[in-house]
């Protein structure tokens, strides 16, 4: 047997194989608001739904910590901070950001429904009462269960994965907190996504004859009946056409 149990009796503490930053600290003995959710991350029109959630990040000089607020939506990051404290301020100034960002564009939030998890920054009297202020309402999951913030959740992962990761090493805050303004578009799909090229053996075997033209029978129909990809059939006999020919025989046949 490996671990401190076992080598206790030797002396030998036992050795942990990593160790992982905790970052949500459940707020004991406080009323905590219901969860409006229900684990239905979908939302009608832009700021009806909020998630919101934290994450650290590891640098060099030590942990930063980094707040989403995500309108359900639109998939966009509406409000970030970065901060090498897990105060409440860091959750607050999120959310500054992104009640700021909605109000200059003159959007109401009156009756949005904030989603996150157990967090004491999140259960916080000076963050709830921003919500209220604002016409938000609260709602919180339950404890210890990452399905029930699953949307934000997804969020630090494709944060940690797009930006994180293939960006770093990170020296310190200062070296990270530039990347995330770019941030509110990470998650948002293209508007125009562009329309897939047919291959170009199909544009050739689709291609409509010419009405002056007698179509083939009898060899040549059987001919083009055993026709393989990449073969135009002509007047006289079926040729293989090189793939870099596909355009300009398409225009002749």
């Amino acid at each position: 047997m490996h671990g401190g149990a076992a080598d206790a009796g030797y002396g030998h503490p036992g050795g942990v194989r990593g160790k992982t930053r905790r970052t949500t600290i459940a707020a004991e003995g406080t009323a905590r608001p219901a969860d409006l959710v229900d684990r239905r991350f979908v939302a009608s029109a832009p700021n009806r739904l909020w998630v919101a959630d934290l994450t650290y990040v590891r640098t060099w000089s030590g942990f930063v910590y980094v707040s989403f607020v995500t309108d359900v939506f639109s998939r966009r990051i509406v409000g970030w901070q970065a901060s090498r404290s897990l105060k409440t301020d860091l959750a607050l100034n999120a959310l500054e950001q992104a009640i700021w960002e909605r109000n200059r564009q003159g959007a109401v939030l009156e009756g949005l429904i904030h989603h996150s998890d157990r967090g004491v920054q999140y259960l916080a009297i000076r963050y709830t009462e921003r919500l209220a202020e604002n016409g938000a309402v609260s709602s919180v999951g339950s404890r210890g269960d990452s399905f029930d913030n699953a949307m934000a959740e997804s969020i630090i992962g494709l944060y940690k994965t797009e930006l994180v990761r293939n960006r770093g090493p990170w020296r310190g805050l200062d070296d990270l907190e530039p990347v995330h303004p770019g941030m509110g578009g990470l998650v948002q799909p293209p508007k125009d996504l562009p329309r897939p090229r047919p291959h170009p053996t199909r544009r050739i075997r689709e291609a409509p004859l010419p009405s002056n033209r007698v179509r083939p029978s009898g060899r040549d129909s059987h001919d083009r009946a055993c026709m393989k990809p990449g073969e135009v059939q002509t007047a006289y006999r079926v040729i293989t056409v090189p793939t870099r020919m596909f355009r300009a025989t398409a225009a002749l046949v």
